[in-house]
C-alpha cells in the first residue's frame, strides 16, 4: 500500500517529509515493537502504560522500518506520517493490509485463568490429523497452519492477529484457534474479528497487578462473549461458578459439560495413575470411553471441553478420540523430564504459576506418590503479590519437601519475593534456594527413587528474567542433566 493511500485512510493525517519519492514506498506490514520489523513494514509509535513507541522511532529505523506513523511529529530520515488519535484509528489501515485476515471465519477463542494452552493445542492437533490443517495463536507459539513462529505473548497485538490469519487464509487454512488473555480482551486486541466458538475454562485469582480486582478480571474475561459470532457456540464448565454464571446469562448457543448433572456433557467415572486418566463421557443418551496420556482432573475438564466442541461442530466422535489417546501433552504442561534409566525419581516440569493451577496439578499428582512429593517453585516479579502467600499454603498443602526459588524476579529482591511466600505457610517446613539451578539440582539429587519432583512456574519457558537481564534457563534442561548426574553418581 502507498503512503498516499495510507495517508487517506486516517480522519487527521499529514505527512512530514522532505523525501520526494516517499509515494513510491510500499508499505506491506504494520509493528508496533521497534525491535520486530518485518520487510517493508510502517512502525506505529502508540503511547502506552508504561512507555511511549516514539522514543523507539530511530531503533524502528535502524531495524528496517519504512515509515513512521506516529501521532506527535519525529526527527527521522525516512516518510514520517503524523496522526491524530493514531491509537483509535490504526485498525482501519491494520484491515486494509491484512483483508482476508479480517474476513476469516474458522477461528475458535479460548480463555480462562488455566487450560487455554492445552486446549488450543489439542483442537490443532485434531484437526490437522483429520488433514483440515489448523492455525494457533498462543503462549508456546504462533502458527498460520503451515509455518511456525516463536510466541511473543499469548495473545498477540491485533496486527498480528491478522497478518497471521491473512497467511493462513492464503495457505487455504480455514481453522484456527486463539487464547485469549484477560490483558488481550481488555485492551481489544481480537479488534474486529468474529469467532465459530468460544471456550471458558475457569476463572481463579490472576494478575491482580493489571486488573485490581477479581470482578474487572471477570469483566474482561466475559468480553469474550462480545466476538462470537450470531450463530456460534459457547462452552462452559459447570463444575464452576464462572460457567455457571455464563450458562444462566449468556443469550448465545451456550453448551455446557461437567460433573453437575444439569451439563448436556456429562463426565462421570474418572480414574487416574502416573501415565493418564480414563473417564466416561456421556451425551444425548450415549456414553463414551475416553483415554488419555494426560495426568489430572482438570485434564479431564480441558479433554471434555475439545470433544464438546469437535461433536458440536458435526466430528464423529470416535475419530477424536482416537487421536486424544495419542496425544502426549504440551510442552512445559505436566511434562515428564526422563533419561534412558529406570532408577532415579519422577520429574514433572509444569507452568503452573497460580495458586489454582498449583493446587490442580498437586492434587492430581499427590495421590500417585509412592513416597515423598518434592515441590520446587517461586513467584514472578513485578507481578500479582497477592497470590504469592496463597501460592505458600499449597505447596505445603501438598508437598513433603518443598523448595522456595527464583522465578523470573526482574526488579524485585528474589528474597523479598520468597518472603512474600512463606507468609503463607503455617511451619518453617521448606528450603530456601533461590538460584534456580542449585534448587533443581538440590531436590533431584536428594530425592529417593519412589519420589516424584514437581517443578513449576515456568513450563515450556527457555529463559530466566533477572533485573533487566534476560538469560537462557530451561527447566527441562536442567532437570535432564541432574538426572544424569545424579545417575553417574549412583
Amino acid at each position: 500500500m502507498k503512503i498516499d493511500e495510507i495517508t487517506s485512510l486516517f480522519q487527521s493525517a499529514f505527512l512530514n517529509t522532505s523525501n520526494d519519492s516517499s509515494n513510491f514506498i510500499d508499505i506491506r506490514h504494520v509493528s508496533v515493537d521497534s525491535n520486530n520489523i518485518l520487510e517493508d513494514a510502517a512502525f506505529c509509535a502508540l503511547k502506552g502504560a508504561s512507555t511511549d513507541g516514539h522514543l523507539y522511532c530511530q531503533q524502528a529505523v535502524d531495524n528496517g522500518a519504512r515509515l513512521i506513523i506516529s501521532e506527535n511529529k519525529v526527527d527521522v530520515e525516512i516518510p514520517n506520517l503524523v496522526v491524530k488519535d493514531l491509537s483509535k484509528e490504526l485498525n482501519v489501515l491494520i484491515e486494509k493490509l491484512y483483508p482476508l485476515g479480517r474476513e476469516f471465519r474458522g477461528l475458535i477463542g479460548i480463555t480462562g485463568t488455566n487450560g487455554k494452552s492445552t486446549i488450543a493445542t489439542l483442537i490443532k492437533k485434531i484437526y490437522d490429523e483429520l488433514g483440515e490443517n489448523c492455525g494457533l495463536i498462543g503462549t508456546i507459539l504462533y502458527s498460520d497452519g503451515i509455518d511456525e513462529e516463536i510466541a511473543t505473548h499469548t495473545t498477540p497485538p491485533y496486527h498480528s492477529i491478522l497478518r497471521l490469519l491473512n497467511q493462513a487464509s492464503q495457505k487455504h487454512i480455514n481453522h484456527c484457534v486463539i487464547e485469549a488473555s484477560s490483558h488481550a480482551l481488555s485492551q481489544n486486541r481480537l479488534g474486529n474479528l468474529k469467532l465459530e466458538a468460544a471456550i471458558f475454562t475457569n476463572l481463579t485469582q490472576d494478575h491482580l497487578d493489571y486488573h485490581e480486582t477479581i470482578e474487572s478480571y471477570e469483566k474482561d474475561k466475559l468480553k469474550l462473549l462480545d466476538y462470537v459470532s450470531e450463530n456460534g457456540i459457547v462452552i462452559v464448565n459447570l463444575d464452576n461458578n464462572f460457567g455457571k454464571k455464563i450458562n444462566q446469562l449468556c443469550k448465545k448457543n451456550v453448551v455446557s459439560v461437567g460433573r453437575d448433572s444439569n451439563a448436556k456433557y456429562l463426565i462421570s467415572e474418572e480414574k487416574l495413575n502416573i501415565e493418564g486418566c480414563d473417564f466416561k463421557l456421556t451425551f444425548s443418551n450415549h456414553s463414551y470411553d475416553v483415554k488419555t496420556q494426560l495426568i489430572g482432573n482438570y485434564n479431564i475438564d480441558n479433554i471434555a471441553q475439545v470433544i464438546v466442541f469437535f461433536t458440536e461442530l458435526g466430528y464423529q466422535i470416535d475419530d477424536v478420540l482416537k487421536i486424544i489417546r495419542k496425544f502426549k501433552g504440551v510442552s512445559g504442561r505436566v511434562e515428564r523430564v526422563c533419561i534412558d534409566s529406570s532408577s532415579g525419581p519422577q520429574v514433572i516440569v509444569d507452568y503452573a504459576h497460580t495458586h489454582d493451577a498449583m493446587d490442580n496439578v498437586l492434587k492430581s499428582v499427590a495421590p500417585l506418590k509412592k513416597h515423598d512429593l518434592w515441590v520446587v517453585f517461586g513467584c514472578g516479579g513485578d507481578r500479582d503479590r497477592k497470590k504469592r502467600p496463597l501460592m505458600g499454603a499449597v505447596s505445603e498443602q501438598y508437598g513433603d519437601r518443598i523448595i522456595l526459588t527464583n522465578d523470573n524476579p526482574r526488579t524485585e529482591d528474589p528474597l523479598d519475593i520468597i518472603e512474600e511466600v512463606e507468609k503463607g505457610f503455617t511451619t518453617k517446613s521448606f528450603n530456601i534456594i533461590p538460584d534456580r539451578k542449585q534448587a533443581i539440582e538440590f531436590a533431584i539429587s536428594n530425592a529417593d527413587d519412589q519420589d516424584i519432583v514437581m517443578i513449576l512456574g515456568k513450563g515450556h519457558e527457555d529463559y530466566q528474567i533477572l533485573g533487566d537481564r534476560t538469560i537462557e534457563f530451561d527447566d527441562r534442561i536442567v532437570a535432564k542433566a541432574a538426572l544424569e548426574k545424579r545417575k553417574i553418581g549412583s
